[in-house]
């Protein structure tokens, strides 16, 4: 027995240990999946080139592009020719060129983030992130400028059919090539938005997310006006679950044998936006990561009751597929399981 005391001792130290050092990188994965995202919009830029003031159609700034058109806009003589769209852009190019964006790039204009690096991380590049005083007060007006100008380009009799009418297709395509950047940009980072949701939803509820019991789909469902439970305003889907079941798989020892004991659960679970890596290394960065506290019997064993005799209570840890509880009482105890549902729906 004495032989059983020591070596469930060691267990729970090293388990102990184990635990500890999960949740300190638990905390970094939140960090950690808003910095990959934004990485990953980084580096999926696509480069193009173009002929516009500085030659490089991925380099265009805000300047860029109202410089460009206000030229455009007068070698083409648009006033004579429409004269109401070209007052609409030349105004609507000063309200831009008030608004002290004209060091942004266009990726930038667009919604592309700022990579994040080890540099950013020590805050060492605060200036980089500094947004300017229009998108700081006033976001929705500067929308709305930019929405007004590439409306007078593109609309019909606009600056681009009178442009390829008045100086030809090359020069307007010159002139144009900053607009034309600007719309490569919006559509790409749509797309990305777009498919980086798709995978987001496809972890949460997909092949290989976690299964709900019955409890749980109720909770999950009655909790999706809780700010990340649910989808929030843009249908981007909530990183956040509730645990609420009974597990009696868990695996610990007892004179020195292995056995099984059970264990009512409640909890909250969060899923990792973060890419995973292939293999065996997904249990470092797993697909989801649940913690909270557990009541068990007074006794080891499947399917007892955890109100039976004098209750044990602790905590759980889930790193992906792997369980690890705690359990006091007495005789303190640590146990491990794999997450699997024995009757599909209940537990």
């Amino acid at each position: 027995m004495r032989t059983a005391h020591i070596v469930n001792g060691r267990i729970q130290r090293i388990a102990t240990a184990f635990v500890l050092a999960l949740l300190a990188f638990v905390a970094t994965i939140g960090s950690t999946s808003r910095a990959s995202a934004a990485d990953s919009n980084g580096s999926n830029g696509t480069s193009t080139s173009g002929s516009g003031t500085n030659g490089h159609g991925d380099e265009y700034t805000v300047a860029d592009l109202t410089g460009t058109l206000a030229t455009a806009a007068l070698e083409s003589d648009f006033a004579s020719a429409n004269p109401t769209l070209s007052d609409t852009l030349a105004f609507y190019l000063r309200r831009l060129d008030e608004g002290g964006v004209g060091d942004l790039t266009l990726k930038q204009l667009a919604g592309e983030v700022q990579a994040v690096d080890w540099r950013s991380r020590l805050r060492w590049r605060q200036d980089d992130y500094r947004a300017p005083f229009a998108l700081r007060t006033e976001p929705a007006a500067l929308e709305d400028v930019v929405r007004k100008i590439l409306l007078t380009v593109n609309l019909p009799g606009g600056l681009d059919d009178h442009l390829v009418d008045t100086v030809g297709p090359e020069r307007a395509a010159e002139l144009l090539d900053p607009v034309v950047q600007y719309h490569e940009e919006l559509l790409h980072l749509s797309l990305a938005e777009s498919l980086e949701k798709l995978r987001r939803y496809q972890i949460k509820y997909g092949p290989g997310s976690a299964r709900l019991n019955v409890a749980e789909t109720f909770l999950s469902y009655g909790s999706q006006w809780i700010p990340g439970f649910g989808p929030n305003e843009n249908g981007w889907p909530g990183p956040f679950e509730w645990v609420l079941g009974y597990n009696s798989t868990l695996v610990t020892t007892q004179d020195e044998e292995l056995t099984l004991t059970s264990a009512a659960q409640i909890g909250i679970r969060r899923y990792v936006w973060s890419p995973r890596w292939p293999g065996i290394t997904n249990l470092i960065r797993p697909r989801s990561i649940a913690v909270g506290g557990l009541v068990a019997g007074e006794k080891n064993g499947p399917f007892i009751w955890p109100g039976r005799g004098d209750s044990r209570y602790g905590g759980f840890l889930v790193w992906g597929p792997i369980q690890f509880a705690y359990l006091g009482g007495d005789d303190p105890t640590v146990a491990i399981a794999h997450t699997i549902q024995l009757i599909p729906g209940l537990f």
